[in-house]
């Protein structure tokens, strides 16, 4: 029999690590399967440069063996793929808060000096 004799404290303070470890993980998996969800939707749409790509990987890499990251300065086409993916969907968020230095007119919209401006970039 296991006994556990840590205080309250202990328990809550490793609850809440654990709980903000698992916010954060889950954050990220979201947004990493986002983009490799885009991928894949993309292939099934454009079988031609999945095709290019394969094509460009068997040449380069062969089927014996994974690619490594010395390959990737051949691997331009697959390069320019994976940063196509990563631009129909960026894993963090591009818009960054900005603060109005001085009060502004916007499109009938009144903006006060010292105001925190947030892009919405979808």
């Amino acid at each position: 029999m296991v006994s556990f004799s840590a205080g309250v404290e202990t328990v809550c303070l490793l609850c809440h690590f654990y709980s903000t470890l698992d916010i954060i993980f889950n954050l990220l998996y979201a947004q990493t399967s986002g983009a490799l969800l885009s991928f894949i939707f993309k292939m099934q749409e454009y079988p031609a440069i999945q095709k290019q790509a394969q094509m460009e990987l068997d040449t380069v890499v062969g089927r014996n063996r994974l690619p490594v990251f010395d390959d990737r300065s051949n691997l331009l086409y697959i390069d320019a793929l994976c940063k196509e993916v990563l631009r129909f969907h960026p894993p963090l968020p591009l818009g960054l808060p900005h603060l109005s230095t001085s009060d502004d007119v916007q499109d009938e919209y009144f903006i006060a000096k010292g105001s925190l401006l947030i892009p919405s970039v979808v």
